[in-house]
């Protein structure tokens, strides 16, 4: 088997890399409704990241406190729509799991778990 990940990959990455793609395994089983509402608030979460950051450069020449602060938030939005609307909670969770791969600076990570955002998000934005 590849070592893609190596060896020195964080036990807290590795435990959140195996829950996204848990996840997005289970989503991908999931009714086109279901994705695309995921797809599209998928697509809000990273609206609102842009709109705060404006790029991702910006926000990652922000010190770890700030970074960490808005983490936080998307956990309090995603526990908030957890019980209420669980599709939306999922999206900000996946979302979530980007931007904390980001400030890890995981290149493999951050590619691979773009592009399951990005899939649900075309499913929300078909061409």
């Amino acid at each position: 088997m590849f070592k893609i990940f190596g060896s020195k990959e964080k036990p807290e990455i590795k435990k959140l890399r195996k829950k996204f793609n848990k996840s997005t395994k289970i989503i991908r089983g999931l009714d086109e409704s279901a994705q695309y509402t995921i797809g599209h608030y998928i697509d809000i979460e990273n609206s609102y990241f842009i709109d705060a950051f404006s790029s991702i450069d910006n926000f990652m020449s922000l010190p770890g406190e700030i970074k960490r602060y808005y983490i936080d938030k998307l956990s309090e939005r995603e526990e908030k729509w957890s019980q209420r609307e669980p599709y939306i909670s999922l999206a900000i969770n996946l979302f979530k799991s980007w931007v904390i791969v980001l400030t890890d600076n995981n290149e493999v990570l951050i590619e691979s778990f773009g592009e399951e955002l990005a899939y649900f998000s075309r499913k929300a934005n078909p061409l």
